[in-house]
């Protein structure tokens, strides 16, 4: 079939980046589609900054000194 492209996907292993200015509602998208699909995971990142009000370390983001993220 010329012309024609096939994709074959392993769900297991597909990788969704979620990338944005701070404020564009990128948490909430990810909420979003936490709750549509059960087999979505959050992949917890490592931030040097300070925790927001509501932010839960180990939850939103690992948040760790200089020296520790550059040590990561």
């Amino acid at each position: 079939m010329k012309g024609r492209t096939t994709m074959i996907v392993d769900e297991k292993a597909m990788l969704i980046v979620i990338s944005g200015p701070s404020g564009v509602g990128k948490g909430t998208l990810c909420k979003m589609l936490l709750e549509y699909d059960n087999r979505t995971v959050f992949s917890v990142s490592a931030t040097t900054r300070s925790p927001r009000e509501g932010e839960t370390d180990g939850i939103e983001y690992y948040f760790v000194s200089d020296h520790d993220f550059l040590s990561m």
